[in-house]
């Protein structure tokens, strides 16, 4: 700014002016662009993710499984509910035994019975499924914890260690109540035993997902036991942790580009978020605009209708619009959690009934994602790049505010009387007093 003064000194010889201008225009440039990049790190990219080994210090939830059996029906209560029935119970039968084994990739085998609405689909469902009341055994702490009924695209299924069972529960979906939230169990170290135990798994033929207990289960990550006898499964998982400081949660979304799990914006999971559950989401108002109806296997608002048989083939044969309609969804991960990978699977031959065992491995490191060009690492660029390429600091732009704006608006009665000759002498010193 030194060289500011010289380009308006008529003393200077034109070179000299020229010089200092071209000068001071390359060099304010430079100052600019070092800024703007510093600015542009902080709106679009100002974290960054470390690694923290002080594993003894911190837990990680045990991963969440949910059990979906092949062969969901209940022959008992299926004919209990026939004779229950008038009519052609034959026809009936049929609808029923596709009805309890339907999911999202099967809907279009169920057979047309106008006699039963959609609405009462998951109803019928979840009278006639398999009651199982078997319990997880942590060894760890000593417990058991029975397993929930849960609605999910498979289905009815059993799931455990899940934060979303009371808003997937049959019982929110059929009946509007919300269970009371569970607690999740979380890996003991440095030297506990973090595995669990189901016994007595009724049937040798199921899919075990296994997910996060923030999300929902994902065909992605599944073991299908298709056994024609019971087995003992053994399943050893590592876990990729994810967490962010509380500095990161100040920051908007479109700075750090992710959501935390209470930040939804979604329309029928506005209790949590998970990229997995807004892939849902749009595939379920996709489905509306197409149908103009969803599948029973998801909570239908107050202005939505669910689908009957004809519904459910339109979705089947517009399926491959609705999953590119999807994808333009402007779907963001979530900003923290954990990733399962199954490490190693075993099964040996069982007598009696199948049981599954699950492990956690001991993960000695986790992933922190920081602020590091926060607004005062900007202020500080800014500070820096002002005085070093442009001799600028803060008492400098006070200096110039003071002498080139407001030091222009005091003028004196002289200069006054020269540009308003016609004002009265009276006013003139009226003003001069006033100042």
């Amino acid at each position: 700014m030194h060289c500011a003064r010289h380009v308006g000194d008529s003393r200077r010889h034109p070179c000299e002016r020229s010089l200092c201008l071209a000068m001071l225009f390359i060099i304010s440039a430079i100052a600019i662009s070092c800024a703007v990049v510093f600015l542009h790190r902080h709106l679009y990219r100002p974290t960054v993710v470390s690694i923290d080994r002080d594993y003894m210090n911190w837990g990680i939830l045990l991963p969440s499984l949910t059990l979906c059996e092949y062969e969901k029906l209940n022959e008992t209560a299926l004919q209990e509910y026939l004779k229950s029935q008038s009519g052609d119970t034959q026809k009936l039968e049929h609808f029923l035994r596709h009805l309890v084994n339907l999911t999202i990739y099967n809907i279009d085998t169920l057979p047309n019975y106008p006699e039963i609405k959609p609405n009462d689909y998951l109803k019928v469902m979840d009278a006639l499924t398999n009651v199982h009341n078997n319990r997880i055994m942590f060894t760890a702490m000593n417990i058991s914890i029975p397993l929930v009924r849960v609605v999910t695209e498979m289905g009815i299924c059993w799931a455990f260690n899940s934060q979303l069972y009371p808003f997937s529960s049959t019982e929110y979906h059929i009946y509007g109540r919300i269970p009371t939230q569970p607690e999740l169990l979380e890996a003991i170290y440095p030297h506990g035993d973090n595995f669990l135990l189901l016994l007595g798994i009724n049937g040798s033929s199921y899919d075990i997902y296994w997910h996060n207990p923030y999300d929902t289960l994902s065909l992605d990550s599944v073991i299908q036991m298709d056994r024609e006898y019971p087995v003992y499964t053994s399943l050893v998982f590592q876990s990729f942790q994810l967490y962010c400081t509380e500095k990161v949660r100040r920051l908007f979304i479109y700075q750090r580009q992710c959501r935390f799990d209470d930040e939804s914006n979604l329309d029928h999971f506005p209790y949590i978020y998970s990229y997995t559950i807004c892939r849902t989401e749009c595939k379920i108002k996709r489905m509306l605009e197409v149908c103009g109806c969803i599948p029973i296997f998801y909570r239908a608002a107050e202005s939505e209708s669910y689908c009957g048989v004809k519904g459910l083939k339109c979705i089947v044969k517009h399926r491959m619009k609705i999953d590119k309609l999807s994808r333009d969804c402007q779907c963001i991960s979530r900003c923290e959690g954990v990733v399962y990978n199954l490490d190693t699977t075993k099964e040996i031959f069982w007598i009696g009934k199948s049981t599954l065992k699950w492990e956690l491995k001991t993960s000695k490191s986790r992933y922190r994602r920081d602020v590091i060009y926060g607004i005062e690492e900007v202020l500080t660029a800014i500070g820096a790049n002002a005085g070093l390429f442009l001799g600028l600091s803060s008492l400098s732009a006070i200096e110039f505010l003071f002498f080139y704006f407001i030091h222009i608006f005091r003028f004196d009665r002289s200069r006054l009387n020269e540009c308003l000759p016609e004002i009265p002498r009276r006013l003139l010193h009226v003003c001069h007093n006033s100042e």
